[in-house]
């Protein structure tokens, strides 16, 4: 993959960043969402999980071609 650290790992740090330094970071629910969504995700990568939690959490209508990311908007990869 392109990362070099497990996605568990990348996640959990993103998270801990947002819960130990609040107001740092804008829309931090959308980021900690996100982040979530990548640990769980492994065919989608951190923006497709960024468009992911817009839907989710804003209700806002996200359209790809991506079809692993389509799945995850259809509630495919729950």
């Amino acid at each position: 993959g392109w990362y070099k650290h497990p996605r568990e790992k990348i996640a959990a740090k993103i998270r801990e960043l947002i819960t130990a330094k609040p107001g740092l970071v804008e829309k931090s629910d959308l980021i900690f969402c996100a982040a979530t969504l990548f640990e769980a995700n492994p065919r989608l990568d951190f923006v497709d999980c960024l468009l992911a939690g817009y839907q989710k959490l804003f209700a806002c209508n996200v359209l790809t071609f991506d079809k692993d990311l389509q799945k995850q908007l259809s509630g495919q990869n729950q």
